[in-house]
C-alpha cells in the first residue's frame, strides 16, 4: 500500500513537471515580439543524412545486415501499470499518438494489451521476482541481456517477443499468417519436418521477397520510478513508446537526436525528435518480407528522403 501510494505520488509529480513546464511556456507567450530570436541553420546535405541514417540505426540496432527487422504486424494495445488510472490514461493516449503518427496499427481502446509499461520503485527487483513467476515472459532475451535486466541499473528496461510468420497472400502481400515453429508465438501455418524443423507455407514466387517476416508481438517496459524522478510524464512516456513501437537494441551510445538519448551524456532531448518520427514512419512503410540487408538500405533511404529529416 505504502508503494502504491509513492507510485502515485511521483506520477502526480511528473505530471506536475510537465503542466509547470506548460504554464511556463504560456507566459513566454505574453513577451514583446521584439524578444523573440530567429535561429537559423543550414540544411543537411544528401550525404550528411546518410550518414545521419546509418548512425541512428548503428547505434539503435534496429537494423542489421544479418537480422530481418521486426515491427507490430497486428494493432498495438499498450496498458500502463502502477499508476492512477488519470495517469495511466495519459501514457497509453501519448504511446497510441506517437504508432499512430508513424503508421503504425493501433487497436481500439478495448482490446488485449500487448504492450505493457510498468512503473516500480525497483525495476531490477521488479525483473527478478517476474523471471522467477513467469520464465516464459523472457523466451526470447538473450542470456547476456537478461543479466542485463535483472542486475543493471538502467531507468527503463525493456524487452519483446516476436514471431516468424508466413507472409500472406491478401491485399498487398504483406497480411501475415502466424507460425509455431518455436522461434516465437500464435497459431499457423507450419509444417514440422522429420528432424523436428519447422517450415513455412509459401505461395507465390519471387526474387525478391524471403516468404517470411519477423513481427513483434509482445513488449514489456518496466520503468525505476526512483531513477527517472523529476522527468515530465509526456516524456517518459514517449520514451517508453520509442522502445516498445521499434526492436531497440540496449543503449550504450543513443543517437544524439533522439528522445532514446534521454539518459544518456548528449544533449538533454525530452521529446520525441523529427529524427525518431522519420525512423517510426520509415519502419512502419517498409515492406518486411525482405532479406536483412535490403530493409536496411530501404530505411536508409527513407530517412535520407524524408523532407523534414
Amino acid at each position: 500500500m505504502r508503494q502504491a501510494l509513492k507510485l502515485m505520488a511521483m506520477g502526480a509529480a511528473l505530471l506536475g513537471s510537465a503542466a509547470s513546464a506548460s504554464q511556463e511556456n504560456s507566459k513566454g507567450d505574453d513577451r514583446d515580439e521584439s524578444d523573440d530570436i530567429l535561429v537559423t541553420g543550414a540544411r543537411q546535405t544528401r550525404e550528411e543524412s546518410r550518414k545521419a541514417a546509418v548512425d541512428f540505426l548503428r547505434k539503435t540496432g534496429a537494423a542489421t545486415t544479418f537480422k530481418q527487422v521486426a515491427r507490430w504486424v497486428e494493432p498495438v494495445c499498450p496498458r500502463a501499470f502502477g499508476l492512477s488510472s488519470e495517469h495511466a490514461t495519459l501514457v497509453e493516449a501519448k504511446v497510441r499518438a506517437i504508432a499512430a503518427d508513424a503508421g503504425a496499427p493501433v487497436a481500439p481502446a478495448e482490446c488485449k494489451a500487448n504492450i505493457a509499461i510498468t512503473f516500480t520503485m525497483d525495476g531490477g527487483r521488479f525483473v527478478r521476482t517476474l523471471s522467477r513467476r513467469a520464465p516464459r515472459q523472457f523466451t526470447r532475451v538473450s542470456p547476456a541481456r537478461m543479466r542485463e535486466l535483472r542486475e543493471g541499473e538502467e531507468p527503463v528496461r525493456w524487452w519483446y517477443g516476436d514471431a516468424i510468420q508466413a507472409k500472406g497472400t491478401s491485399g498487398s502481400g504483406d497480411t501475415p499468417a502466424p507460425w509455431t515453429g518455436g522461434e516465437g508465438g500464435g497459431s499457423g501455418s507450419a509444417l514440422p519436418l522429420v528432424d523436428g524443423a519447422p517450415s513455412l507455407n509459401q505461395y507465390g514466387s519471387s526474387l525478391i521477397s524471403t516468404g517470411a517476416v519477423r513481427a513483434l508481438v509482445q513488449a514489456t517496459v518496466v520503468i525505476d520510478v526512483s531513477r527517472v524522478e523529476g522527468l515530465p510524464l509526456d516524456t517518459v512516456a514517449s520514451y517508453a513508446a520509442m522502445v516498445s513501437l521499434a526492436e531497440i537494441n540496449a543503449l550504450d551510445d543513443p543517437p544524439a537526436q533522439s528522445i532514446l538519448g534521454l539518459f544518456g551524456s548528449g544533449p538533454n532531448v525530452q521529446a520525441v525528435t523529427q529524427e525518431d518520427a522519420t525512423f517510426l514512419s520509415a519502419l512502419y512503410a517498409l515492406p518486411l518480407d525482405r532479406l536483412p540487408r535490403r530493409q536496411r538500405g530501404a530505411l536508409i533511404r527513407a530517412m535520407t528522403e524524408d523532407p523534414g529529416g
